[in-house]
């Protein structure tokens, strides 16, 4: 849990201090003189299997533990908008579950999709899902 927390305030500290500077509150050479956090000490061996533009299905199943997977979202069919990168899964460390990292996706779905034919047309969700609740479509 503590390295989820930690890449987490990652993101945000990353950010924040992006908000700084464009705000002008910060110059990008005084943002760089702030403490950085220490590099990561996780292999980084997470090899995406979609790319942007790839059609994907989400798979029909009921995670156990920490499901990031909501219920309206299952069986439906989306398109990958980009690679996040690999993160630690947060059940790595339950039994029968695989350690590591496993990628994560941006996955854009049609409106109508995902709320049926009375959803806007022009409308989308985006919405990240793990590598291992997608299937290719």
């Amino acid at each position: 849990a503590e390295h989820i927390e930690k890449q987490y305030t990652e993101h945000w500290v990353t950010a924040f201090e992006k908000l700084l500077v464009a705000k002008g509150l910060l110059s990008k050479d005084e943002v760089d003189l702030l403490a950085p956090f220490p590099a990561s000490t996780e292999e980084k061996n997470v090899k995406p299997r979609f790319t942007h533009g790839d059609n994907i299905k989400v798979r029909d199943v009921e995670p156990v533990g920490h499901a990031h997977l909501p219920v309206y979202l299952r069986g439906k069919r989306g398109t990958i908008e980009r690679t996040l990168g690999g993160f630690r899964f947060p059940d790595a460390d339950q039994p029968g579950t695989a350690e590591g990292q496993r990628e994560m996706y941006s996955v854009r779905f049609a409106a109508r999709e995902v709320w049926g034919p009375d959803a806007s047309g022009r409308d989308s969700l985006f919405f990240n899902i793990w590598d291992h609740y997608l299937d290719p479509d």
